[in-house]
């Protein structure tokens, strides 16, 4: 996408500086005869001369004859491939990389690999390219660019686990020009795969690493992208939910869940309906400490007259402090109180009289908390704290907890 890389040209020169001394003093028609099998080297360092002269039909020449003679000349071979490749001639240079494939044994065949895997990419061939670039990093060649390649073409292709796999290793192999990429793509990935939370990380670690590189147009690049994904998180927000259904319940809760006893049901069969509302505001989550407060209500209508009083109103204001809630560690304190109020007769001794809302029950939560991200979708949160529960309608359901909760949820 944004990145090229080069393998440098080495071993051509050690068969030149040999080789031209005695050229020079001899000749290469003498040479030849003098040490059989020194013409191919002559050969090949006249090519090396024009490679570097950048004459390269010449090069091609001197390299096609040297190979009618010795057609399995490593030395030769690659600096035909290469040249072939710089000069358009993708087509034949395949056909010499694939040679040198052949002859070479397949712990030293990492660079042949990598560069076809770079043709491959550039004709659009991208499952023949990531196979080679694949095969390059099982040799050990040029792992990072290795990885970032074969992370593109999975990524273009929906293939979203694999190049996941890929992009990570390279942030884990180089913090450079191809990691601050990586880091980008990898948040892009987990956005797309309901991993809201790790995305966002890997996008912040992105826009915080762009701005070490002056001067780049990639983390130009990336810093503007960044800045968009991110600017809805720099802000606070309102939210709010509501939602009513309609069911039937065969045995329906004397007191309902959330409250200070859940233990009793009626026996009583009814149809009802429930609403469920909320709201509230949050602070920017890119802050080191944001705070969320919220309200919620839920109460339910039952149609059967004789549950009547199995009908309740709850209510639930509630602050969160969350330091940094976006980062792989998080903590935080939970404010919580529940107040409950229960239909009853107005005159309990008449049951002809009206039904108002009274005071069922009051508790209050605090709560430290602390959240680790165990992978991209999956978290652990510890909660300790302390509850205080007063119940209206029965004394025995007063009083004082601790509290210790371990919990696991998945994004």
């Amino acid at each position: 996408m944004f990145l090229q890389c080069r393998t440098p040209n080495s071993r051509f020169w050690i068969a030149f500086s040999l080789v031209a001394g005695l050229a020079c003093d001899f000749g290469p028609a003498l040479a030849a005869e003098s040490h059989p099998g020194l013409g191919a080297e002559v050969l090949f360092a006249e090519a090396v001369l024009a490679h570097h002269r950048k004459q390269t039909q010449e090069v091609l020449g001197k390299l096609n004859e040297l190979l009618v003679e010795t057609p399995n000349h490593i030395e030769a071979l690659e600096l035909k491939a290469l040249t072939l490749k710089s000069t358009g001639g993708d087509k034949d240079a395949v056909s010499t990389y694939r040679k040198l494939l052949e002859l070479k044994p397949p712990a030293e065949r990492g660079p042949y690999h990598y560069e076809l895997g770079m043709i491959y990419q550039k004709h659009k061939k991208t499952d023949a390219a990531k196979g080679q670039f694949e095969a390059s990093i099982k040799r050990g060649f040029n792992p990072i660019p290795s990885h970032f390649f074969a992370g593109n073409i999975d990524f273009s292709a929906g293939k979203f686990s694999s190049a996941e796999r890929h992009f990570d290793s390279v942030t884990q192999l180089t913090s450079g020009e191809m990691g601050l990429a990586s880091h980008f793509y990898l948040g892009l990935v987990y956005l797309k795969t309901g991993a809201g939370t790790a995305g966002i990380q890997q996008v912040v670690k992105a826009s915080e690493l762009s701005k070490s590189f002056e001067g780049s147009q990639v983390a130009n690049d990336i810093s503007g992208a960044s800045s968009k994904i991110l600017d809805t998180f720099t802000k606070g927000q309102w939210f709010g939910n509501f939602s009513l259904m309609s069911q039937y319940d065969s045995n329906i809760s004397l007191i309902p869940t959330g409250s200070v006893d859940t233990s009793q049901t009626s026996g009583k069969a009814t149809a009802k309906g429930t609403l469920i509302a909320g709201g509230g505001y949050m602070s920017p989550a890119l802050s080191a400490l944001q705070y969320v407060a919220g309200y919620r209500l839920t109460t339910n209508k039952n149609l059967n007259a004789e549950t009547r009083n199995y009908e309740y109103f709850t209510s639930v204001p509630s602050l969160y402090l969350n330091i940094k809630p976006l980062s792989r560690w998080s903590g935080g304190l939970k404010l919580e109180g529940v107040h409950l109020f229960q239909n009853q007769l107005q005159d309990s001794a008449n049951p002809d009289s009206a039904y108002v809302y009274r005071q069922y029950s009051l508790s209050g939560e605090v709560s430290p908390y602390f959240k680790f991200r165990l992978n991209p979708t999956l978290f652990v949160q510890m909660d300790v704290g302390y509850r205080v529960a007063n119940n209206y309608s029965d004394d025995e359901g007063d009083g004082n907890a601790t509290l210790a909760r371990l919990s696991f949820t998945r994004e």
